[in-house]
């Protein structure tokens, strides 16, 4: 995952697969498949995802950083995940073979 510098008026910085970090390099969980403009903003993105998602595990309710498949290729992208953006970590890996990643300061909420 190569990190880049994100713009607020990227589509990126609002995207869940961001770690957006505005004035420093960001990086996309996705390796950033966007198309950029001409001026270098990013307007579209087939992955985007704008809306938050957020797991309930042990009575809270966590929002989600990451969520990569478990198996080897998602374990390995979950572990570059939480080598570029620090802080992260694993908060389930569920029975549906889901590999959930939630911010360590999240201390989620009561449901």
């Amino acid at each position: 995952m190569k990190p880049r510098s994100i713009s607020d008026d990227d589509l990126c910085s609002a995207c869940q697969h961001c770690a957006y970090r505005p004035g420093e390099l960001s990086t996309c969980a996705l390796d950033f498949p966007a198309l950029g403009s001409q001026d270098g903003y990013i307007e579209l993105c087939v992955e985007f995802q704008g809306q938050p998602k957020y797991h309930v595990v042990t009575g809270r309710r966590f929002k989600i950083t990451g969520c990569f498949t478990d198996d080897e290729a998602g374990t390995a992208a979950a572990n570059a995940f939480m080598d570029a953006n620090p802080g992260h970590g694993v908060l389930e890996v569920t029975h549906d073979g889901r590999v959930i990643v939630a911010s360590c300061a999240d201390k989620g909420t009561p449901v």
